[in-house]
């Protein structure tokens, strides 16, 4: 009985570390895996911010056309400077 009982301890023994040399080896698996879904969730998202930059520039470049006045001479006037050449 004795025997048996040794026998069980030892089975225990090695199962517990088996599940902690198992658990080292999922550790690094997962972040494994957390790298390559961030990397995807940056690659899914990266057309919205190309989208999203363009969107800011072509209103900061449509807000600089409406800042700046060209004469038939083709030079550039602020609004304020033309505005000041007309009174």
């Amino acid at each position: 009985m004795n025997s048996d009982n040794c026998d069980s301890n030892e089975d225990l023994d090695i199962r517990i570390v088996d599940q902690s040399q198992h658990l080292h080896v999922q550790l690094p698996h997962l972040i494994y895996v957390m790298t390559f879904l961030s990397l995807v969730f940056l690659f899914l998202i990266s057309p919205s911010l190309n989208l999203l930059v363009r969107f800011y520039s072509w209103i900061v470049e449509g807000m600089v056309r409406m800042i700046t006045l060209r004469n038939s001479d083709g030079e550039v006037f602020v609004v304020k400077e033309a505005m000041a050449m007309e009174s």
